[in-house]
């Protein structure tokens, strides 16, 4: 169990990018959803232990990670949004140096260890191939590998699909979803199918506070008969927008679509809409908008 309490983080110039965030994850996967800024970096930055929080506190498995910063080091696999890697240097041969870094120095351990891995990451193949040359989800996947060297209990990703070709985001959920079964992982994302595909538990962050966290699938259910769509042309929007609680629009087919929340059927062209994941966190960050104006 990773126990958040009450984590404020403010950078200079007076940007608070967390407000006393509180979480209880337990083991299996969990998705942190919000939008780019929104403070989903700096909290996994900061329970990664890479800066400290202004308040608060962090805890694993009853480590304490301010006061014991080595110690959850040594139960973390971490795959940032950005990472870099030594071009030239082959996937193996890197991962090799990287577990001798995480303390794995019998060379026949690691050796298979660093076997095992390229196998599960599907870079068997491509071992002997030099990073720079990877696909950008080759190198997602080598990250994935690394992060998994020394068996870690708790696992972060942070905006892990970004950016991937559709094949590759399956390939990556796959990856992803073998190993947050006995695991704390928290996927950090701005992708709501990537929540929607592997998560059984799940918070939104917006302007650095936990605006809605449960089941996806009862925080669904909670709106129930509340959704409702319109098809309406562009100059139609800023009309309906003061008319209606619209949470979201889309393009379809050349035409503007609306989706808005009302517990009442709204009349005027509107259609019943069942609601997704997507409704649930456009309503969350809706709101928040509404109440921070």
């Amino acid at each position: 169990m990773l126990s958040i309490r009450g984590v404020s983080k403010t950078y200079p110039g007076g940007v608070r990018a967390l407000d006393e965030v509180s979480l209880e994850i337990p083991a299996g996967m969990f998705g942190l959803l919000g939008p780019n800024g929104a403070g989903k970096s700096t909290l996994m930055r900061t329970i990664a232990t890479l800066q400290q929080p202004d308040a608060g506190s962090i805890r694993f498995d009853g480590i304490d990670a301010l006061a014991d910063p080595a110690g959850i080091r040594g139960t973390l696999g971490y795959l940032p949004q950005d990472f870099g890697v030594y071009p030239r240097v082959s996937a193996q041969a890197m991962l090799e140096h990287l577990a001798i870094l995480k303390g794995i120095t019998d060379a026949r351990e690691r050796k298979a260890r660093v076997a095992a891995l390229l196998e599960q990451t599907n870079l068997h193949a491509v071992r002997k191939k030099p990073l720079g040359s990877f696909s950008g989800g080759m190198r997602q996947r080598f990250g994935i590998a690394q992060a998994l060297l020394g068996d870690p209990r708790l696992i972060i990703v942070d905006e892990p699909t970004a950016g991937l070709d559709p094949e590759e985001r399956v390939r990556f959920h796959n990856l992803l979803s073998e190993i947050g079964e006995d695991k704390v992982v928290i996927l950090s994302t701005h992708i709501v199918d990537d929540v929607t595909d592997l998560c059984p538990r799940m918070a939104i962050l917006d302007r650095g506070r936990i605006v809605r966290e449960g089941e996806p699938a009862a925080l669904i259910a909670e709106l129930a008969g509340r959704v409702w769509r319109k098809s309406i042309d562009k100059s139609e929007l800023a009309a309906h927008r003061a008319r209606y609680n619209v949470i979201s629009t889309h393009l379809f087919a050349g035409k503007t679509v609306i989706h808005v929340l009302s517990d009442s059927p709204p009349g005027d062209g509107f259609e019943p809409q069942a609601p997704d994941l997507e409704d649930v966190y456009f309503t969350s960050i809706h709101t928040q908008e509404r109440a921070a104006a």
